[in-house]
């Protein structure tokens, strides 16, 4: 299983890669700073795919597990990882169809709404870029716009009232 934290570092230049044609690198909740490829090889039991879908590096722990004949903890709350042992061995759809960004972006199956834009960290310069609030928020479609350009919002306020409803139960309240 091969793998990334997170998207490439503009700041590094040429060495730093490119996420294109995702919008965004590292440390910004744009698809370009989140999105990265799992491979993964299992000669014999794993055949040679491409998975469209979601998944998390946090979703290994539940799928090693159940690969392994293990279980997960189902009485813990805030337990997230989700097995994707039917998605590698069976060809199933993930079953991991949302995705958190913080409380700036949110992402459900095949839309993203975003709140506030992250902008990406300075590593060098140890300081944070301003962070860019959108109220009403932007709308993606993720199929049709793999980019992040083309805003739906106006004309889909039922969607994003849909995915700011769905973004609130996931956000913990004090």
């Amino acid at each position: 299983m091969l793998t990334s934290d997170n998207g490439p570092w503009s700041v590094f230049g040429p060495h730093g890669g490119t996420a294109a044609p995702l919008r965004g690198e590292k440390s910004t909740n744009w698809e370009g700073g989140f999105r990265v490829p799992g491979i993964f090889r299992w000669p014999g039991k794993i055949k040679p795919a491409v998975v469209d879908g979601i998944a998390a590096n946090l979703d290994l722990y539940a799928t090693f597990a159940a690969l392994a004949g293990g279980t997960v903890p189902s009485d813990k709350p805030g337990f997230l990882s989700k097995d994707l042992s039917g998605a590698l061995l069976r060809g199933e759809p993930s079953p991991r169809t949302q995705w958190l960004f913080g409380a700036g972006a949110y992402r459900s199956g095949r839309y993203k709404i975003v709140r506030i834009a992250q902008s990406p960290t300075d590593p060098i310069a140890r300081r944070d870029k301003p962070a860019v609030r959108h109220d009403p928020p932007l709308l993606f479609d993720l199929q049709a716009d793999l980019s992040e350009r083309n805003n739906l919002a106006a004309e889909n306020p039922e969607i994003v009232a849909q995915l700011l409803e769905e973004m609130r139960k996931l956000i913990p309240t004090p």
